[in-house]
């Protein structure tokens, strides 16, 4: 018959033998006595207690795992409901409560379980066997049974109930009901009989066998995988072959590299510095802010700050201009020069083998954009000096470096190129905003031409198809950095050094990580391979592969966003410059832009993010507060038409290249002929 405690719930009291039906016919004395001797001894009560200790700390940790399981998949904050709505606050605090109370209690309701259990088991087992009165301990054996299944006991008179359930009915000659408990059923009840050992023996043989087998067939797995991983793991080499594929077409094997001078470039710097401030005990608390130099709008109103402040900030100025007559005597513009000159673009990829691609440094990057800042100060003094000589120099040269940067087959390397070339474009168009001569227009277009290569997007595609299959095949190499799993410690150090991506769960497989890669890779070509413009309608490939993720961290859409605002920063200088050539040329500036076709533009260029040519109107100088004649725009990221409205003045919005998304973007339009926009 089914356990009563199995079947009903109930609340521990003290008279836990209620629970049992049969003992319903005894009295409470009686059954106290039944469960006392189903209890044994006191090694077999400190035994069971031990059993059902055990078992309510493994419910209790099974219930904890689960309870942390669900959350974690359900409610933790930076995932949303499947409605796609966030989590409402106090209802995920009430439903963390609910559950952590259903984790905890599985625990000890599993320990009551297994109590009842057992403990019912030994009552009937003392029922079955007893064979005596309850109350007086004198043999029943043999005695008659009454109807009512009632037996007297002769000596003390009290009635005991048989239960015919439990074997305690034997049938003599005439035909009798008699009370004789069946001593096979006691010897049945042995727990430890030898076809159970026997069992038990065969079943640790075979569960020890399959752990093995297991074991040893994952070991086996691990071991093959980790050759597949170190047979197509790429080398710096396939780096380098691709950098040498893509060099400009006008370069030959035999020119001196552009990237033999950065050390040069890197050391002249360095010595100054810490000659003129990082070494002097005067100026140990000052830092040259080469920003005031060339775009010191940038802090607005300087009598704004505090009187301390002003001070500081002017005197950052003053140190970035001394620097800059110390770089100049020790030659860094003349290596800079030099760069200008020489088209090869040879990278040096410095790596370890016992390393993946992802860990290589990469100095040349924070170099670039530290020398970068000195070039656009020389450019905002030469302009303000009218020195075109210098201008062009300043410029040629940060352009060299962005080209340099441009040609490294890495994104990261790649996004810092186009951002010094963006920023160097900008401060061109402020040059172009002051409606200069010729001889400007003609040096600035020149420097473009020279220095602004068009370096197709699978220089770089290729380059992080080599560093994913690199960093994955590194990973699964050796076994032991996979044999656990995502809690092997590799991956734990991996998950706390770099950039730890919370939708990242499992560990995956070296052919799962590989196959994701490559439709990652696949998608990002599909979509290059279109207009910029519709990289948005792009799907974005998740993974939930640690060593996938810890690659590919860069969204299509905002790489999408970087390369269109590069375009429309040059296809609008472009623009710019050729309508000045038409206002030096007629007098004024055109009603549109299809009247500088063909004499100064071959064709009106596209805005990257509409498909159309860029929006142009003239407007009137009087009600402009920068007095323009014109307003030449793109629409942005948003894809709307907002009639020319520019963001907020200083605006991040207003950057000539942006690294991230542009959903901030929406409401405004992308100006190209404003000098509100930051370099």
């Amino acid at each position: 018959m089914p356990l009563l405690c199995l079947r009903l719930p109930r609340l521990p009291v003290q008279r836990v033998y209620r629970a049992f039906r049969e003992l319903d016919g005894y009295s409470d004395e009686q059954c106290r006595r039944f469960v006392h001797a189903a209890r044994g001894s006191v090694r077999r009560r400190v035994f069971g207690l031990a059993f059902i200790v055990f078992v309510t700390l493994i419910g209790t940790g099974v219930g904890l795992v689960g309870f942390s399981y669900i959350q974690s998949i359900f409610l933790d904050p930076r995932r949303t409901l499947n409605i796609g709505h966030p989590l409402v606050a106090w209802y995920g605090w009430l439903l963390n409560i609910a559950l952590g109370i259903i984790g905890f209690a599985i625990g000890p309701i599993l320990g009551y379980l297994t109590r009842d259990f057992f403990l019912i088991r030994r009552v009937r087992h003392i029922l079955r066997t007893r064979g005596v009165c309850i109350s007086c301990r004198y043999t029943l054996v043999g005695l008659f049974v009454a109807p009512d299944l009632s037996v007297t006991c002769p000596e003390c008179g009290g009635i005991t109930t048989v239960d015919p359930a439990l074997g305690e009915l034997v049938t003599d000659e005439a035909g009798r009901a008699r009370f004789k408990p069946d001593e096979s059923r006691h010897r049945a009840h042995t727990f430890w009989t030898r076809a159970r050992l026997r069992l038990l023996r065969r079943g640790a043989i075979l569960l020890a066998t399959t752990l093995l087998l297991v074991a040893a067939s994952y070991e086996i797995f691990l071991r093959w995988q980790a050759g597949v991983a170190k047979r197509e793991r790429p080398t710096a080499e396939a780096l380098m072959n691709i950098a040498l594929k893509h060099q400009p077409s006008d370069s030959r094997p035999s020119d001196p590299n552009a990237y033999d001078l950065f050390a040069t470039l890197s050391e002249i710097r360095n010595a100054v510095d810490d000659a003129v401030w990082r070494g002097n005990p005067a100026t140990a608390y000052a830092y040259p802010d080469f920003q005031m130099v060339y775009a010191p709008d940038r802090l607005g109103d300087l009598s704004r700050w505090p009187e301390n402040r002003q001070q500081e900030i002017l005197n950052s100025r003053q140190l970035a201009l001394e620097l800059l007559d110390k770089y100049r005597a020790a030659g860094l513009f003349d290596e800079l020069d030099q760069m200008a000159h020489r088209r090869r673009c040879i990278p040096d990829f410095q790596v370890s083998p016992s390393e993946p691609l992802t860990f290589m440094p990469l100095p040349y990057l924070n170099e670039t954009r530290k020398i970068g800042e000195t070039s656009w100060a020389r450019m905002a003094i030469a302009l303000q000096a009218g020195d075109l000589i210098e201008y062009t120099r300043a410029a040629e040269g940060v352009l060299a470096l962005a080209r340099a940067s441009r040609h490294e087959p890495i994104l990261i390397s790649h996004l810092v190129g186009s951002y010094c070339e963006a920023q160097t474009l900008g401060l061109f168009r402020q040059a172009v905003l002051q409606r200069p001569q010729s001889q400007w227009l003609d040096a600035i277009e020149g420097v473009i031409q020279r220095q602004c290569e068009a370096i197709s997007h699978e220089l770089w595609l290729q380059g992080e198809e080599v560093a994913g299959t690199n960093m994955i095949g590194w990973f699964f190499e050796e076994a032991a950095r996979a044999r656990f799993g995502r809690w092997s410690p590799a991956v734990r150090r991996m998950q706390t050094s770099m950039w730890p991506n919370p939708n990242s769960t499992r560990l995956g497989t070296y052919a799962g990580n590989m196959r994701t890669h490559d439709r990652y890779m696949s998608t990002l070509r599909a979509a290059l391979q279109t207009p910029l413009r519709d990289l948005r309608t792009i799907s974005p490939v998740t993974t939930t592969y640690i060593p996938m993720s810890m690659h590919s961290d860069t969204s299509i859409i905002d790489v999408s966003d970087a390369f269109n605002s590069l375009h429309a920063e040059r296809d609008g200088l472009r623009i710019m410059i050729a309508l000045e050539r038409y206002r030096l040329s007629r007098g004024e500036y055109p009603a549109t832009l299809s009247s500088l076709v063909p004499d100064f533009l071959i064709e009106i260029p596209i805005d990257p993010w509409s498909g159309e040519p860029l929006a142009y109107t003239r407007i009137d100088p009087i009600t402009d507060k920068h007095r323009r004649s014109y307003l030449l725009y793109s629409i942005g990221s948003d894809k709307v038409d907002n009639g020319g409205l520019p963001p907020p003045e200083r605006s991040e919005l207003n950057a000539p290249l942006r690294l991230k998304s542009q959903s901030a973007s929406s409401g405004y339009d992308w100006i190209v002929n404003d000098p509100d926009r930051g370099n």
